[in-house]
């Protein structure tokens, strides 16, 4: 395994001329174009100086611990004011105060801190099946000090089994799949992972605002099984859904019929339930 969370225990802050680099990242304007050039000027520059990290960053009012070369991180480290930009304004304002926000694909917590900082009264359920970083996750949770964040360390499918996560280890850990065939010569583990009905009933949940499903491509089967069995109360207010590796028309007709698309942004449509 070329994965370790050693690095949790000697984390640094950022030299003087990454912080540097950062700077310029903030300043960054939301214009097509010039909006890539963290992307692909000071993440090649930052990592030609040597510095990789794992860096504790102050992210917005939060604090993340980031490695700047992998693709989630670098956008993070480089331009978090960029980031899922559009949907998190829109959803932030139509939060409520004691909302419940599932974020499932949390990865190392971004959507997750944003709201559990902005809304201290809501529930966060942050669900991770990456064991390496969802150590990460635990540990940026554990330095802001947020109680009102859950981790937990599962995987989002139709059973309740075992199934072997393949690791991008090319720099976007953050696209790790289930999905076989899409990750060549990479490496795999086995994770547990469960349907989200499951877990919605294990940590009595009775109300969902948000459900933000980020886990490459198995989102339609996570969602067909979940409207097969959920009663509606339960049905999210809103979904997140990452639409690079599925249609709509790839969806199950509980959710084609309930649900409409309210906003799309870079990365993530926003769909809401109708009234």
């Amino acid at each position: 395994m070329k994965i370790n969370t050693n690095h949790l225990f000697s984390i640094q802050k950022p030299p003087f001329l990454s912080n540097c680099l950062r700077f310029i990242g903030r300043l960054i304007p939301n214009i097509k174009y010039i909006r890539a050039i963290p992307n692909r000027i000071l993440k090649p520059i930052n990592s030609l100086l040597g510095f990789r990290g794992p860096y504790i960053v102050k992210i917005d009012e939060f604090y993340m611990c980031l490695l700047p070369e992998e693709c989630v991180d670098g956008n993070l480290y480089f331009s978090a004011h960029l980031y899922d930009r559009k949907e998190i304004l829109f959803l932030l304002k139509r939060f409520p105060k004691d909302g419940v926000l599932i974020d499932a694909g949390a990865y190392k917590g971004y959507w997750s801190l944003k709201f559990a900082c902005r809304y201290p009264n809501a529930m966060i359920y942050a669900i991770e099946p990456n064991p390496y970083v969802f150590d990460v996750l635990k540990f940026n949770i554990k330095i802001n000090g947020y109680k009102n964040i859950v981790p937990i360390n599962l995987g989002l499918s139709d059973n309740e089994e075992e199934l072997y996560l393949h690791l991008n280890l090319s720099g976007n850990l953050g696209g790790s799949t289930f999905r076989e065939g899409i990750i060549i010569n990479g490496d795999k583990i086995k994770v547990k992972v469960a349907p989200l009905l499951k877990i919605i009933n294990e940590f009595n949940i009775e109300k969902i605002d948000i459900l933000k499903l980020d886990i490459e491509g198995f989102e339609p089967r996570v969602l067909s099984k979940f409207f097969s069995q959920a009663p509606k109360h339960l049905y999210p207010k809103y979904i997140v859904l990452e639409m690079h590796f599925f249609s709509i028309t790839d969806l199950p007709y509980e959710f084609q019929k309930n649900y409409r698309v309210v906003l799309k942004g870079r990365e993530n449509w926003v769909f809401q339930m109708n009234s």
